[in-house]
């Protein structure tokens, strides 16, 4: 993040590792900023709709990965 602070990967990947450590607010900004910073990077959306998808949050997820989707 600090080498390359617009690489959203880097920030989803921060953030899932997060919530599998039981961080799950501080994980889904950090998924959250990935998908701001870098807006094409289908694997930031992907991580995001798994973990919205995750609370239940589905029409949210929905969206989420059918942006992934489109993106790949």
């Amino acid at each position: 993040i600090e080498v390359s602070p617009n690489y959203g990967v880097a920030y989803a990947s921060l953030g899932d590792f997060l919530i599998q450590q039981s961080q799950r607010s501080k994980g889904m900004a950090l998924i959250n900023k990935g998908v701001e910073v870098d807006p094409k990077s289908y694997w930031a959306y992907a991580l995001q709709g798994d973990n919205l998808r995750d609370t239940m949050e589905i029409d949210l997820a929905i969206k989420a990965h059918s942006k992934a989707h489109d993106l790949r």
